[in-house]
């Protein structure tokens, strides 16, 4: 159901806020189970920049969770550092 919604919202051009919204409730939450860490974390990553482009803070509980998959899924420190501080530089 929640990729029929994801495509749905991609098909219609929904706005940057709900897209946020979306992405980080299924992708932080739901799809982490059963797809690809890797997936998840870029389609976390575009959540947090539609939630930024729209002005809504849902993107940096996106940024939360890029950060909480980038952990289990194994990237590297520095560069997950380096995120991290450009998240923190955004607040």
């Amino acid at each position: 159901i929640a990729k029929n919604a994801l495509s749905l919202l991609e098909r219609f051009d929904v706005g940057g806020d709900q897209i946020s919204g979306v992405f980080m409730n299924f992708y932080g939450r739901i799809a982490w189970h059963y797809e690809p860490f890797q997936v998840c974390g870029d389609n976390l990553r575009r959540g947090f920049e539609s939630g930024l482009s729209s002005g809504s803070n849902l993107g940096f509980h996106c940024a939360f969770h890029v950060i909480k998959t980038a952990i289990i899924s194994g990237e590297k420190l520095d560069s997950l550092l380096k995120e991290i501080d450009y998240y923190l530089h955004l607040l």
